[in-house]
């Protein structure tokens, strides 16, 4: 008997195999063996096992598989057949994403932070007039909207009035520190509703101007109360989809504007539109058509039109565009707040450096002090 056998649970291995919806084949050519239990792996292949079945690597000893229950509430739309699985990325993400929002509540919690609630005051039934102009009010986004503003300084600004707010904001697109791409065709963002430490999570291989309508979308969310996984397609929508897309849309373009300047421009002029109301030309579009502005044959012709094209420019849009330091990186994709959370823990002793740099999903220790200078807590 090899003395670096990894004494792993086959059956747990044989349900990671089935969770990651691959075959035994693809990840070793004896994992069969293991599965059956006639071999066992070395402990550096246990490990290697892990990392590609993207489980914690104590699960391979669990005695049976863990009761995965379901992470947060499916509200994506494919048809009306019934939601395709997560994949493994999404699973993971979502997975990271509950662990660093749990973090960062224990962190308010022992740090006795004064939190102004201001998340699920409003249900499914509020009017979404009265949830859009809450919205407004505490994002102060009529300095914003309708200004003719560049996408990227409306996603800032929204992100930095949410954050203020103590609503965790958090985006990338791909897994952690992997380079698997978060497929936006899967989930555009999601909501996890808690009354202490809220969190929205944008994929940010969408363009900016989607992001943007995904964000508000998803405050959307918290405002009633209600987590979700969204893909914001309009058709066979569910009623949750539905009002947060309605919200959005009213915070986003509102009504005495977008009549005004439709008028001005018609249906030629979608993307000046688009650009004044720092939206997407489906989201001028799916308004314009809510307001009765345009039958609904020529709206659809434009819709598919419309969605060519931004398929094409979502593509092109978010291309990684030069290097970004690591502690920029680490800033846009957990967000500020979190971010700052992190930092202040390591350097009050109230968290470890290993810990806090698995919760920034980075190696090397040296990251606390390169986000702690660009804070200015360092120097």
């Amino acid at each position: 008997m090899r003395t670096n056998e990894a004494f792993i649970t086959p059956s747990v291995l044989e349900w990671a195999i089935k969770r990651a919806g691959v075959s035994a084949e693809s990840i070793h050519k004896k994992a069969e063996q293991w599965v059956s239990g006639k071999a066992r792996p070395t402990f550096k292949q246990a490990v290697d096992l892990a990392k590609t079945l993207q489980i914690p690597f104590g699960y391979l000893w669990l005695k049976e598989p863990p009761e995965e229950k379901e992470i947060i509430p499916d509200l994506r739309t494919i048809g009306n057949t019934p939601n395709p699985e997560y994949s493994l990325e999404l699973k993971t993400l979502i997975s990271n994403t509950k662990f660093k929002q749990e973090w960062f509540k224990e962190y308010v919690i022992e740090n006795s932070i004064h939190i102004d609630r201001v998340v699920g005051k409003f249900s499914i039934g509020s009017s979404s007039d009265d949830i859009a102009l809450d919205i407004i009010k505490k994002l102060e986004a009529d300095t914003v909207i309708a200004q003719n503003r560049k996408k990227e300084d409306v996603l800032k600004h929204f992100i930095k009035k949410a954050e203020k707010l103590n609503i965790l904001v958090m985006k990338n697109k791909s897994l952690g520190a992997t380079k698997k791409s978060l497929n936006l065709s899967e989930f555009r963002g999601f909501a996890i509703y808690d009354d202490i430490a809220p969190l929205v999570f944008i994929n940010s291989n969408d363009s900016k101007a989607a992001q943007i309508f995904t964000l508000i979308h998803e405050l959307a969310h918290l405002w009633i109360g209600q987590s979700g996984i969204s893909d914001l397609k309009q058709e066979n929508a569910t009623m949750v989809e539905l009002k947060c897309n309605e919200v959005a849309a009213k915070v986003l373009m509102p009504e005495p504007e977008i009549r005004s300047m439709f008028k001005k421009s018609d249906i030629d002029g979608l993307s000046n539109m688009a650009d004044f109301f720092s939206v997407s030309t489906l989201a001028i579009l799916n308004r314009i058509r809510a307001l009765g502005l345009i039958p609904y044959d020529v709206y659809t012709n434009l819709y598919s039109e419309e969605m060519n094209k931004f398929d094409e420019i979502s593509i092109y849009s978010n291309k990684e565009k030069g290097f970004a330091p690591p502690q920029k990186l680490v800033r846009a994709r957990n967000g500020d707040l979190f971010a700052f959370a992190v930092v202040d823990a390591v350097l009050n002793n109230k968290e470890s450096y290993t810990n806090a740099v698995r919760l920034f999903d980075c190696k090397k220790f040296d990251i606390i002090e390169k986000v702690g200078k660009e804070f200015g807590i360092l120097r």
